[in-house]
């Protein structure tokens, strides 16, 4: 994956009591900043770092973030359908019901976040990477995935039944309880005892 093209020196450090798709949003730093059950469609963050922030509980209709960086902040239950995320990491962040429905996320990486009944419903995921992270009970029900890493992550109880998986890598990370279709994997990656999971979990029999 492409990491953010993410210049700190040159950023601006704002104070932002609300957010709006009429504000310039590029090229801003925040912290600390709080922006809980926000409404508003087509915001765009470019090139920005956001510290510490808190949008829990908003609503924010096609969301655009571009070469960002999101870091020990508050993102749970916030509702972010047809959303597009290019070049953007989240790290040690607090998702818990973070919902992407119908989105676009490419070069993406979630780091240390707790990302449990989190959804990316219908979405389309390229070359993103979870990185020790808790999704337990996640749904990628009916979503694309491509070039997607799960490590070292908990997917206790996710559900991928209908999406298409291509180039995936599961391993390190727990599968317990895991909804998937044999016939939608396409080179996935696993460990011994992930393949001894899976092998049970889809009624394979291994003869020598």
């Amino acid at each position: 994956m492409i990491k953010p093209i993410l210049d700190i020196d040159f950023l601006k450090k704002k104070v932002v009591n609300t957010l709006s798709s009429d504000h310039d949003l590029e090229k801003i730093y925040l912290e600390g900043s709080q922006f809980q059950k926000t409404k508003e469609d087509n915001l765009l963050f470019n090139t920005s770092l956001f510290k510490k922030i808190d949008l829990s509980d908003s609503r924010l209709s096609k969301l655009g973030i571009l070469d960002s960086k999101i870091a020990d902040s508050n993102l749970s239950n916030i509702e972010a359908d047809r959303a597009y995320l290019n070049r953007v990491e989240i790290q040690n962040s607090r998702c818990t019901g973070f919902q992407i429905t119908e989105g676009i996320l490419n070069d993406v990486l979630f780091q240390g976040s707790k990302l449990d009944l989190s959804s990316f419903r219908f979405s389309h995921l390229k070359d993103v990477v979870f990185l020790n992270c808790n999704l337990v009970e996640a749904s990628f029900v009916g979503a694309n995935l491509e070039n997607v890493s799960f490590l070292n992550c908990d997917l206790t109880g996710s559900d991928f039944v209908e999406g298409n998986l291509k180039n995936i890598d599961f391993r390190g990370s727990t599968l317990d309880n895991i909804r998937i279709d044999k016939n939608k994997l396409e080179n996935v990656t696993v460990d011994t005892g992930q393949a001894l999971y899976l092998t049970r979990y889809f009624g394979l029999e291994i003869k020598d």
